[in-house]
């Protein structure tokens, strides 16, 4: 049965009983993963890569949380640092691709070059 309330604490206890509940494989309990941290990695995004980028960057964190979802193991740390740390490989590897096609770290106001498809606005460079 599902519980009436989520949030951060409730995943955290789910995780400290350690049973199946850790990291949930139900997709619907997986909701309440993404309920109760999107906004914090979306912020934690936002400030590296801007916010339009941020859209789509911790979209892709919780997709590829929920696929690895078995990966979990709350014995090595917290579901708020295990997606924090997704967060920051993806905005690693964002930071490559856009370095590769010859742009900078992006930042407030600044469009993206060509051939980085799907990444909307930037932030303004920094001098």
């Amino acid at each position: 049965m599902r519980s009436t309330t989520s949030g951060p604490e409730t995943v955290g206890r789910d995780a400290a009983r350690g049973g199946q509940d850790a990291l949930p494989d139900d997709p619907e309990r997986f909701t309440d993963v993404y309920d109760s941290y999107f906004d914090a990695v979306h912020g934690y995004v936002a400030g590296r890569l801007g916010v339009e980028t941020a859209d789509d960057v911790a979209a892709e964190t919780f997709l590829l949380a929920f696929k690895q979802r078995a990966g979990f193991d709350p014995s090595r740390g917290s579901m708020r640092a295990w997606l924090f740390g997704i967060a920051t490989n993806l905005v690693a590897r964002h930071r490559r691709a856009w370095a590769a096609v010859g742009g900078r770290t992006p930042h407030v106001g600044r469009h993206e070059p060509r051939g980085v498809p799907g990444r909307g606005r930037l932030l303004e460079d920094r001098h």
